[in-house]
């Protein structure tokens, strides 16, 4: 908590000075408590600079310092006790920050929203307790005195936090300071100034105006704070970690046993270093050093840390014990950027059984041990007598190690003219339209020829591909290419200025009304019609009558839009502004060829016919047009009379019948209609609202123009496209009646590039969606060609070798990487090689070619430089071993299993395995070889009299897992296993809000106790 900024106080320094001046006494009573006070009073008047203070303090020896202090304390402490007048107090502000949900990595960033439950601080000093209960994480506490305060933080569901803060300053702090205080010209240079008054180079802490606040804080105010945290017990930001515990209470089985009843105990690492800098320790103590200085780094001693606390602790988490199966779960806080949790493991004493060798004779064992936490195991006694299994199948390798002399050895002929004899069709392809290209690629030998060759197409796939010739001067296999052309792109031509595409809504009809004015003064919703404005024109002509059969004739089925194909709206009436809102449409209609108008009215097309009398008043109404779509009665008005006096208009009053005016009663005759001025006056009829219109948003049709992005890819052989690739539009969106795809053509260049696209039918139902062009020419034909260059002619045995079983594997290489493709395979008699029969000659091999007989359990890399470990090979001759290896599981005497834990390589059908063992007879298998790796052994025969193994670490990889923990965030419980070499003691982990732990306890061995 950073300190705010104060004026030093004229009364608090005068009381410093005095409390300087009595703090030699041993004593501080009550009547000292009273004499300062009057003093301090008369000391209001007089005039101390913040300087003189400081040099007060820091002209001070250590002793007379922790006087100062301890007079200071006294002070306090009988003020504090007594309920007196305080003066010098502080005030300690502290903020409890929910750990579980409040990031802290680069410093506290945000506030801790409010506790859902009391948060309760209580603090100590001076024997006088004071209590806080808030829910906001703010608690404020006065007529703090110097010394030490231990504080409690509770609240439900939450950790209890407790701390203690010194409200003193150390000496080693003033110390500092004065070091670096330049010192006064001439003499000592002042205290700490150093010799000469020069004082110590550098930027003194008092010129950096962070340090001269927080001084001048201390002596004037004193107020400072603290944030610390609580974490959550229970809920979504905790964390859980479970496992299970393993033990191993028999080595003569191949399983680990599971510790039931052992202790977990769960803990928060408050001495974490990343926990402290997290939530503890106030993050400005490295912040605002100032430049060139050092401060002290021998813990609170500096001025930036002097709030921090001096000690903290956090209440216990709690136990788990591991159930029958050895399973533990116990749940922790966690926080978003990671909280330290300690978590240990108690002793268990069990009984171990293992194996014991003694002068050729084994006995088995029970004692008991002790496992757990700093136990170091005793060692698992070593089995010589127990049995070991090897895999023989001849030749030069046994047992990992090269005997030369035994291996067979063979070199290969080469041949060859360095012309392609055939091709091979791979693949037919699809989609060509004529016949495509065959380029093969030239030869790399200089003066060599290129080679040639023809596709056969049947139904746009090929066929064959026939070699017209072979070429020469080929060295390595050339590529073929099989093409008509490939890469271009054809998009809609969406240019500015032109769009090459109309469309609108889903399905040839309306997609909505776009409301260009609500209109006003509707009395209810109005009518929505859909109409075929047949002349352009936003009002109604002579034949556009507001019905379906005025509509032209659309692309449907050839007659007038009907039934479901009419469009029809309905409108959003917004009663409080007596206007429309908007049009929703209920059937958008469908096979629309243009775009329709539409018509909000409340009543239109009404005409009256009026007849006056010689008394001049309104004799007769004719009704010439009744009108349509009048949702209330219109209003109907007629000019005044002209003759005589008075004169008034005359009143009608229509009625309506399903939106037509069907009648109209004179209500009022009117007065002063004369034949010669006004043998009929006009009736105006006024529909009851008006104005609101909107435009019709229409689907469209088709395709106009296209828009070339890519004319293509070059070919091999400097053209782009062969034959003229078809131009495949997508469908349109709309499948009614009428639909149809646009047809588009592709125009080629002289170069075969894609020039050009012709429309040749813009098709029907695109209605919204932009339609894709895909360019189709054949693709997908490949072909491998075979050339005669450097080709194997036969393989001849230089040495036979001795003892092989089976026929060993022959692989030729080539050092160059060159060629590829020969294979042969040996025949042996006698365990003796004694020929090698080429079964593919292979092509490529322009640097020659290595044969290398592959022993059984070896392997073989080109590029290795070193001979077998152990063994007698010839440096870079590439053969190493490989030997398979197994694990040999006795019981009772019987070898109940073989289990393969390295497979090896190059092993055949028919390699034996072969237990070796002092005790024990009568064991036979089987094995499977698969790719020449070694798969399994299948027992046979036990045989009888073997002696078992201490199945502990070091016995077979498969045995002894490797370390493996494991972070869930969600998915079934999965338990890993934990080696660590020793036994298991405390660690520690970074627990993150809602994430799941697995962590499985190793007890190992253990320790004998006898």
């Amino acid at each position: 908590m950073k300190l705010r900024s104060t004026k030093l106080s004229i009364l608090g320094i005068a009381l410093l000075l005095f409390i300087g001046v009595i703090s030699c006494k041993d004593q501080f009573t009550e009547e000292d408590l009273a004499k300062q006070q009057t003093e301090a009073k008369q000391a209001e008047l007089k005039t101390v600079t913040a300087a003189d203070s400081l040099a007060f303090v820091l002209a001070m020896s250590e002793m007379k310092y922790e006087q100062f202090k301890d007079s200071i304390a006294r002070a306090d402490s009988i003020s504090i006790a007594q309920g007196k007048l305080v003066y010098l107090p502080y005030t300690y502000e502290l903020q409890v920050i929910n750990g579980s949900e409040t990031s802290v990595t680069n410093g506290r960033t945000e506030k801790t929203a409010a506790f859902a439950a009391d948060v309760t601080v209580t603090i100590t000093q001076y024997g006088v307790k004071q209590t806080r209960v808030a829910r906001d994480g703010l608690f404020t506490f006065t007529r703090i005195g110097v010394g030490a305060i231990h504080g409690t933080i509770n609240s439900p569901g939450f950790t209890t936090f407790e701390f203690v803060v010194d409200a003193s300053l150390p000496y080693q702090l003033f110390k500092e300071a004065v070091s670096l205080i330049p010192g006064a010209t001439g003499g000592t240079g002042g205290a700490g100034g150093g010799t000469g008054g020069t004082g110590t180079v550098g930027s003194p802490y008092l010129n950096n105006a962070y340090y001269l606040e927080a001084l001048l804080q201390y002596f004037n105010q004193r107020s400072f704070g603290n944030d610390f945290p609580i974490f959550a017990t229970s809920g979504a930001t905790t964390s859980n970690v479970v496992g299970r515990a393993f033990i191993e209470t028999n080595l003569t089985n191949r399983v680990k046993e599971v510790a039931a009843g052992a202790q977990v105990v769960a803990s928060i690492d408050v001495d974490n270093t990343a926990f402290k800098n997290r939530f503890v320790l106030d993050p400005s103590a490295t912040s605002n050093v100032p430049a060139n200085t050092t401060p002290s780094t021998t813990g609170n001693l500096s001025l930036n840390s002097i709030f921090n606390p001096t000690s903290w602790g956090i209440g216990y988490l709690g136990t788990a014990t591991t159930d029958a199966n050895g399973d533990y779960s116990i749940n922790v806080p966690g926080s978003p950027d990671g909280l330290p949790i300690r978590v240990e493991i108690s002793d268990v004493v069990a009984d171990k059984t293992y194996f014991l060798e003694s002068n050729g004779d084994v006995t088995q064992v029970t004692r008991r041990n002790i496992y757990g936490p700093g136990i170091t195991n005793d060692a698992v006694p070593n089995m010589t007598l127990a049995p070991t299994v090897s895999f023989d199948a001849g030749g030069a390798y046994r047992t990992g190690t090269f005997v030369a002399a035994n291996g067979a050895t063979a070199t290969a002929k080469i041949s060859g003219n360095g012309s392609i004899t055939d091709l091979d069709l791979t693949a037919g392809g699809k989609d060509y339209i004529g016949v495509p290209r065959v380029i093969i690629s030239p030869p790399t030998a200089a003066g060599g020829t290129q080679a040639t060759g023809i596709a056969t197409v049947v139904g746009g796939v090929v066929t064959d591909v026939n070699l017209v010739n072979g070429g020469s001067g080929y060295t390595a296999l050339p590529t073929v290419t099989i093409t008509e052309g490939a890469g271009a792109t054809v998009v809609l031509d969406n240019t500015a200025g032109f769009s090459g595409f109309v469309y609108n809504s889903t399905n040839g009809g309306v997609v909505n009304v776009a409301m260009t004015n609500a209109g006003g003064n509707y009395a209810v919703a109005p009518n929505v019609v859909f109409y075929a404005d047949l002349n352009a024109s936003t009002t109604f002509n002579a034949g556009e009558q507001l019905t379906a059969a005025n509509f032209p004739t659309g692309v449907n089925s050839g007659g007038f839009i009907s039934g479901t194909d009419f469009p029809t709206g309905t409108a959003v009436f917004n009663t409080a502004s007596s206007a429309v809102s908007s049009v929703t449409v209920t059937n958008s209609g469908g096979g629309l060829s243009f775009q329709p108008g539409v018509l909000i009215t409340s009543g239109q097309g009404a005409v009256l016919a009026v007849s006056t009398s010689a008394a001049g008043v309104v004799s007769a109404v004719t009704i010439t047009n009744g009108g349509l779509f009048y949702t209330s009665v219109p209003s109907i008005t007629l000019p005044a009379g002209t003759f005589g006096t008075p004169t008034t208009a005359a009143v009608l009053t229509p009625t309506l019948t399903n939106g037509v005016i069907t009648a109209v009663a004179i209500t009022n005759a009117g007065v002063g209609y004369t034949a010669s001025i006004a043998a009929s006056p006009a009736a105006v009829i006024t529909p009851v609202g008006s104005g609101a219109a909107g435009a019709v948003v229409w689907e469209g049709l088709g395709i106009s123009a296209a828009r070339i992005t890519n004319a293509g890819t070059i070919q091999a052989d400097g053209t782009f496209y062969s034959i003229v690739p078809r131009i495949v539009v997508s469908k349109p969106e709309y499948q009614g009646p009428g639909s149809a795809v646009a047809i588009a053509v592709a125009v080629l260049g002289q170069d075969g590039r894609l020039v050009g696209v012709n429309i040749t039918n813009a098709g029907f139902g695109y209605t919204g969606g932009v339609p894709t062009f895909t360019v189709v020419a054949g693709t997908g034909a490949t072909a491998n060609p075979k050339f005669a260059d450097k080709a194997i002619q036969a393989i001849e045995v230089v040495t036979g070798g001795v003892g092989y079983i089976v026929a060993p594997r022959v692989l030729i290489t080539d050092p160059s990487n060159a060629g590829s493709g020969a294979t042969a395979v040996a025949n042996i008699l006698n365990g003796v090689i004694t020929s090698i029969d080429l079964t593919a000659a292979g092509s490529g091999y322009i640097n020659g070619a290595n044969v290398v007989i592959l022993d059984p359990g070896s392997s073989y890399d080109a590029n290795a430089g070193t001979a077998p470990s152990g063994g007698t090979g010839t440096a870079n001759s590439g053969r190493y071993a490989n030997t398979a290896g197994a694990n040999v599981f006795v019981l009772n005497g019987i070898v109940v299993s073989v289990e393969v834990f390295q497979s090896g390589d190059n092993y055949p059908t028919g390699t034996r395995a072969n237990i070796v063992s002092s005790k024990g007879s009568g064991f036979t298998a089987t094995t499977t070889v698969v790719s020449g790796k070694l798969g399994s052994v299948a027992v046979t025969t036990g045989g009888t009299g073997y002696v078992g193994n201490n199945y502990y670490r070091g016995i077979g990889v498969v045995i002894n897992p490797t370390k493996d923990v494991v972070v869930l965030t969600s998915g079934p419980l999965a338990f890993s296993t934990d080696f660590t070499g020793a036994n298991p003691g405390p660690y520690t982990y970074d627990s993150k809000s809602g994430i799941k732990r697995v962590r499985d306890i190793e007890y190992g061995s253990g320790k004998n106790k006898n």
